[in-house]
């Protein structure tokens, strides 16, 4: 007797769970902050603070941290290079460092 192949192989279900994987971890970190390098240059020395302080590690041109925020946060602040910008807290905050050491909040 012949069997009849499954409509979704096994494969096919697996490529679709790692696709939708990809797409949510793309998709940014709910509830954290993310520092973006997109000066052109490694960033070293940036801070976040929020209720308390954290030094990045350096940052490669067009590598992104992640953190989580801390509940209860209300503002976070990034410091580079004498530059800063605050934003209120709030899911998926995303700063952005751009060409010169621009500091800005999206």
């Amino acid at each position: 007797m012949w069997r009849r192949a499954a409509p979704w192989p096994t494969s096919g279900l697996l490529f679709l769970l790692t696709l939708g994987g990809w797409a949510a971890m793309l998709a940014g970190p709910g509830g954290g902050v993310q520092v973006a390098n997109h000066s052109g240059a490694v960033l070293r020395g940036a801070v976040v603070c929020a209720q308390s302080c954290v030094v990045l590690p350096p940052l490669w041109p067009t590598q992104t941290w992640h953190g989580p925020l801390d509940e209860g946060t209300r503002r976070v602040v990034l410091k580079v290079s004498g530059q800063s910008a605050a934003a209120d807290a709030e899911a998926g905050l995303h700063f952005v460092v751009g060409w010169g050491g621009r500091v800005v909040a999206e």
